[in-house]
């Protein structure tokens, strides 16, 4: 593994595990406050919808470049 590879798994890792720790935490207020998730349910919405298109990304890369290193050996 190259000391790019480790770079670009250690700082993904970072990235996931904050934006999970936010969104717990969204989670945990709108769970004990319903009126402000709904108020802020659009807002939410759109995280959410960026969070997965992130995922998506991340996981299209990963798996073309496991791609790519196999067909060339």
């Amino acid at each position: 593994m190259t000391k790019a590879s480790r770079w670009a798994i250690l700082i993904s890792t970072v990235a996931a595990t904050g934006a999970g720790l936010v969104l717990a935490f969204l989670l945990s207020i709108a769970t004990n406050n319903p009126s402000l998730y709904e108020r802020h349910y659009v807002w939410l919405f759109w995280v959410n919808v960026t969070v997965a298109a992130l995922l998506v990304l991340v996981i299209g890369i990963a798996a073309t470049v496991t791609l790519t290193q196999n067909s060339q050996t």
